[in-house]
């Protein structure tokens, strides 16, 4: 019984570092430093298949920065104050969601030139979130 304890235990150790320890392949590493030179406590994951994800500090902000297997940046979402979204933002999102309680908001860039602003809030029990065009157009 000990011994199927400890084999259990062992196991479990080793799923937990292999899951929340991630490390990601070299070349995807290497785009990402060159990318956010001194970003601190970066934590990868893997998002998709052939994706990664990492999450840390840059610059003062909470980020995420997606890249593809071969090392290819995808996108890069920075969480920000209210104070630093557009107007047209603030205002198209008001008009959705008056009853509501804004919790963040993200700055997202893609790889496609494209900006996003996503803002978290929460309605009733539930956290939710919308994702406005620069131009304050719902897109989800």
């Amino acid at each position: 019984m000990k011994k199927s304890w400890t084999i259990t235990f062992a196991l479990y150790l080793f799923l937990l570092k292999n899951v929340f320890a991630m490390v990601a392949p070299g070349i995807v590493q290497a785009s990402f430093d060159k990318m956010f030179p001194n970003a601190r406590a970066v934590h990868w994951h893997k998002e998709h298949a052939n994706e990664y994800e990492a999450e840390f500090i840059w610059n003062g902000y909470a980020c995420s920065a997606n890249f593809n297997a071969s090392g290819q940046w995808l996108e890069t979402e920075t969480e920000i104050g209210l104070e630093q979204v557009p107007s047209t933002i603030v205002t198209a999102f008001i008009k959705l969601h008056k009853e509501t309680s804004l919790r963040k908001v993200y700055v997202i860039k893609s790889m496609k030139g494209e900006t996003h602003y996503e803002m978290e809030y929460r309605k009733g029990l539930f956290n939710k979130e919308v994702l406005f065009d620069e131009q304050g157009n719902l897109i989800k």
